[in-house]
């Protein structure tokens, strides 16, 4: 079947979206089709944001806008019939996060009103913003919100899920607020439009794994997500089934590239060809006794990285031994190797060995059909599984 053909109305079509998943290392833009009961990706294009030596944030925003460009363009040749929807999926560094914590302690009771509640989500954001924009993680003097949800209430020190109505002195809330530059997002915007007119809307991908998680996961309460990008490590804390806590560390595949290129003194292409040769053990000599020392040097700074912020999060929380990777499937087995050290674990609060369990197409397989010839993204499969709990949540509130 040709791709015209899937969207003709006798196929049952129900609604076409375009997702844009901008991480830090690539831009793929899939269109995906959301029939009754089935989501197929129907055309996938991925462009690779170049690995930089010098990396500003400049640049770097001009190499992923160059790379979202190059991906419309290549899904626009295939497919050119209008979209329901376009949903731009940021990854880090492109957006900030925190789960933040709101208290309220009075001396005579306090009736909780939507009010109440509205003025302590405000002022939270209102602190994240200027915090963001003071230490400039986020380039521009103003920002966008693109998330905020109320993760957890405690009414008196107990946690209350219908908190409207009642007499308290004690109100704590527990929120998750993510928010991006308002000059990224325009950019974005912008070139989006010149491709495709369809509504443009934002969400991370930590909220969108979560989500996933959530659903796929349902009697695992206590678990890390981890997503290793090209830039960026995220770490984000599950407890309880709730999202507790999220913070990163700058170090992702394309540091041990960097690593491999100072190091072995070749360009990017020739050290992607031997670091796979090597992860096969296709390697000998000089070359191979090299790599051996780098990437031994790189996993330790990694791992380094890794427990400084376990660490930092232990401070107020235990930390679960089950982790939930995303990773790309080329260095899938490096990465859960570093983590898994028998070593690192002893150095750990954890304990124990992690178990790791691959957020991947192993994973969603059956949950998704594909048109021709299209890759098995990971990302793109959580962002599509994400997307339809999205409009099925918008199709209940409607009806």
């Amino acid at each position: 079947m040709g791709i015209g053909n899937l969207f003709k109305k006798n196929n049952n079509f129900k609604k076409c979206s375009l997702l844009v998943d901008i991480g830090s290392s690539s831009v793929t833009a899939a269109v995906v089709i959301f029939e009754n009961s089935v989501s197929t990706i129907v055309l996938s294009e991925t462009t690779d944001i170049p690995v930089l030596s010098d990396l500003t944030y400049d640049r770097f925003e001009k190499e992923m806008q160059k790379a979202l460009t190059t991906s419309l363009s290549k899904v626009r040749k295939e497919i050119t019939s209008p979209l329901d929807s376009i949903n731009v999926c940021l990854a880090s560094p492109w957006y900030a996060s925190q789960v933040r914590t709101a208290k309220i302690a009075r001396s005579t009771p306090l009736v909780v009103t939507k009010g109440v509640l509205d003025d302590m989500v405000k002022r939270e954001l209102k602190a994240f913003e200027e915090e963001e924009i003071k230490s400039k993680n986020l380039i521009g003097d103003t920002v966008r919100l693109l998330e905020v949800q109320t993760l957890r209430v405690l009414l008196n020190g107990y946690e209350t899920p219908e908190p409207i109505g009642l007499s308290v002195k004690e109100l704590e809330l527990t929120i998750f607020l993510s928010i991006a530059s308002e000059n990224t997002l325009k950019d974005v915007e912008n070139i989006i439009k010149k491709v495709y007119r369809a509504p443009v809307s934002f969400s991370t991908f930590l909220s969108t794994t979560y989500l996933v998680a959530r659903d796929f996961f349902p009697h695992q309460e206590n678990y890390m997500l981890v997503d290793i990008g090209g830039e960026i490590t995220d770490i984000s804390l599950v407890k309880g089934g709730g999202l507790q806590q999220s913070f990163s560390f700058p170090y992702g595949k394309n540091f041990i590239l960097r690593r491999l290129m100072s190091g072995l003194k070749r360009p990017l292409a020739e050290v992607e060809t031997l670091w796979t040769l090597h992860k096969e053990c296709k390697t000998s000599g000089e070359v191979k006794e090299t790599c051996e020392k780098i990437l031994s040097v790189a996993r330790n700074d990694w791992q380094m990285s890794f427990q400084r912020a376990l660490y930092s999060a232990s401070r107020d929380l235990s930390i679960p031994d089950t982790i939930l990777l995303t990773v790309d499937d080329d260095i899938a087995t490096w990465f859960s190797d570093t983590i898994k050290n028998e070593q690192f674990h002893q150095n750990t609060l954890v304990g124990k060995e992690f178990k790791i369990l691959f957020m991947n197409g192993s994973l969603f397989g059956d949950k998704l059909s594909y048109g021709l010839k299209v890759a098995r993204n990971a990302t793109i499969m959580i962002e599509t599984i994400g997307a339809r709990y999205l409009f099925n949540t918008i199709s209940k509130i409607n009806k």
